[in-house]
């Protein structure tokens, strides 16, 4: 795969701090309570203004890091950036007026419970057809591969059947991004690790791999596409408190560089010779 130069790294960035999506992209929480289930870093769920719950992520819940709200942030609006469909999110202002991550519950999905058997399940069973699920499922590999998210498991897949076809969306980025680390830990991915290994699992299941090479690259050619002025606007666009000047200007530094291309030609190559699978 030829990824070519990438952006200038000394492409300037504008100084000045784009009009802030708290100002139009936050919603009100009306009533909260405890969130009881498993799911990591997530320890409420708001009833918000606009007649949705949200999963909210706070950074202080569940032995979160302050972090995760950025982590969430940044890498659900860069998922969307190069088209991999998430839940729609918000920052949440809650009851004591701390603005946080939220996610919406997305309803109507499929099968997502033990008892009436999982979406990977109807996958080995073929009423999912592997093929028509393949591309996005490698979109949504490659891209974890990026941002290091190391905890994708079978069950932070949210799939929903549409017009006879099926809609896959990828959630929670809390175990990812700088949660693992800036400079980002090196690629291939350790294979103890959720992402990986629930990827092998996955293949055990469904009895071969899924996971196409230019599928991948089709991916890692849209996040070099990103600008970094790009970059510069997500971060900009949530609570400045939720990401220190030091850490911003060494994301800024790092997009674009020789060492950001080589990560995109680490996980390309990677899946090809299958040392990332």
């Amino acid at each position: 795969m030829c990824l070519g130069t990438g952006a200038d790294p000394n492409e300037p960035v504008s100084k000045q701090t784009s009009l802030n999506a708290s100002f139009f992209d936050i919603t009100q929480s009306i009533r909260e309570r405890e969130f009881e289930s498993g799911t990591a870093d997530a320890g409420w769920i708001c009833l918000c203004e606009d007649g949705c719950e949200y999963v909210i992520k706070d950074g202080v819940s569940k032995n979160s890091e302050p972090i995760v709200p950025h982590c969430e942030w940044f890498c659900t609006e860069l998922s969307e950036a190069i088209q991999i469909a998430a839940p729609e999110h918000k920052i949440v202002r809650r009851i004591d007026e701390t603005l946080v991550f939220g996610s919406r519950f997305v309803g109507g999905l499929i099968n997502s419970d033990a008892a009436a058997g999982y979406w990977y399940d109807l996958v080995k069973a073929g009423e999912i057809d592997l093929d028509s699920i393949s591309a996005i499922l490698s979109h949504i590999f490659a891209f974890d591969l990026f941002i290091f998210n190391y905890d994708r498991h079978k069950w932070n897949f949210l799939v929903q059947k549409v017009n006879e076809k099926y809609t896959i969306f990828a959630m929670d980025y809390s175990r990812a991004w700088l949660r693992a680390g800036f400079p980002l830990p090196s690629i291939p991915m350790d294979a103890g690790l959720n992402t990986i290994a629930h990827h092998r699992d996955l293949v055990r299941i469904w009895g071969r791999q899924y996971i196409t090479p230019d599928e991948i690259d089709h991916t890692l050619k849209k996040i070099q596409k990103i600008s970094k002025q790009r970059i510069e606007r997500i971060i900009n666009d949530h609570p400045p408190d939720w990401l220190s000047d030091s850490q911003k200007n060494a994301i800024l530094g790092w997009w674009g560089s020789a060492e950001f291309i080589s990560r995109l030609s680490a996980i390309s190559e990677g899946v090809r010779n299958a040392s990332c699978l």
